[in-house]
């Protein structure tokens, strides 16, 4: 997968919370067709190794709440809210396809967490 500089600046900025409500927003992603795909989890695999994501983060985010989650992607700023939605959308597009879940998932939690318009 290629990664702008930019892109890898963002990356490198997310805190320890952050990354665990990112990678259960992801998961959340996969689930939401309620099939789990093997590209999905290839995909997986590579965010977490872009992210830097590690067992302790994953351990971590599970013990988190929706609401937590929420609150914690709503207080990242801006860029790394894009950064997000991008991943989101390639982990709904990986397997082919998006579901009208995927599709309704993704555009309500970019709303949720109030991402900037123009971006979902």
């Amino acid at each position: 997968m290629e990664i702008s500089f930019a892109e890898m600046a963002v990356i490198k900025s997310f805190s320890h919370t952050e990354k665990q409500a990112f990678y259960q927003t992801i998961c959340g992603v996969i689930r939401m067709d309620g099939r789990v795909d093997k590209t999905e989890t290839t995909l997986l695999s590579e965010i977490k190794r872009i992210l830097n994501i590690t067992d302790d983060i994953i351990i971590k985010s599970r013990l988190l709440s929706l609401d937590e989650i929420i609150n914690i992607l709503k207080a990242m700023s801006d860029v790394k809210k894009i950064v997000l939605l991008k991943y989101m959308a390639k982990m709904a597009l990986v397997d082919g396809q998006i579901t009208r879940e995927e599709d309704y998932g993704v555009l309500h939690i970019a709303k949720l967490i109030d991402a900037p318009e123009g971006y979902y």
